[in-house]
């Protein structure tokens, strides 16, 4: 089995602290008992580093253009993570952390296999539009949910301009039949919204970037108390 696939069964965090113990062993096969008992003390220290009460791995989903989305989601998964007092890691991932980690299949097959086996939860950041891949990732996410019951599915999108203003208006431009079709949901967004219902998933729309961080704080949010 290539070993970029291997890759995609463990967290990177994971592979480093296996590979730091495998290290940290081989080393203890060479010196004496003081020095052994050493190296198990640093390594127990190492183990209670990494072992916190819950971790929760969250895909980030969308267009590569969410850059600031993604970054303001993470940064809320910090906050969360930095309140729990060591209790609960969230721990953001997105297409930039498989960039060094690519299989021969590409790293498409990575994300997808990320998705499917490693991802407690999978965010989607749209905004009024969805693009092939993103839709793919989402069909496979919720497969995945309706097989096993992981991972958990929440759909951010961003409100489109006829949502955004106000009803009086909406309805003088629902009036024109050029204009209310420009300005009609994507159908794939539809789509998603009806499948999310199916599967009592999560959707909700926000209106720039610091709803999106205080819907984010709000949902995730809720793992403290759990």
């Amino acid at each position: 089995m290539n070993t970029n696939l291997k890759l995609c069964n463990m967290s990177k965090d994971n592979f480093l602290f296996k590979r730091g113990i495998k290290k940290l062993s081989s080393l203890a096969k060479n010196i004496d008992s003081e020095k052994i008992v050493k190296v198990v003390e640093t390594v127990e220290k190492i183990r209670s580093t990494y072992s916190l009460e819950k971790k929760i791995k969250v895909f980030i989903a969308g267009s590569k253009q969410h850059n600031a989305e993604r970054n303001a989601i993470r940064s809320e998964f910090m906050k969360i993570s930095n309140a729990s007092n060591n209790k609960l890691e969230i721990r953001g991932y997105s297409f930039e952390d498989f960039e060094s980690f690519f299989s021969a299949e590409g790293r498409q097959m990575d994300y997808n296999c990320f998705i499917e086996d490693e991802a407690d939860s999978v965010v989607f950041v749209l905004d009024n539009k969805v693009g092939g891949i993103t839709f793919e990732e989402f069909e496979r996410a919720l497969k995945s949910y309706e097989k096993v019951k992981h991972p958990r599915i929440y759909v951010y999108s961003k409100q489109g301009i006829l949502q955004s203003i106000s009803p009086a208006l909406q309805k003088k431009l629902q009036k024109s039949e050029y204009l209310s079709k420009i300005l009609e949901p994507n159908s794939e967004i539809v789509k998603i919204k009806q499948l999310i219902n199916q599967h009592a998933q999560y959707y909700v729309e926000y209106c720039n970037i610091l709803d999106l961080q205080q819907k984010v704080a709000a949902d995730f949010g809720k793992y403290l108390k759990s």
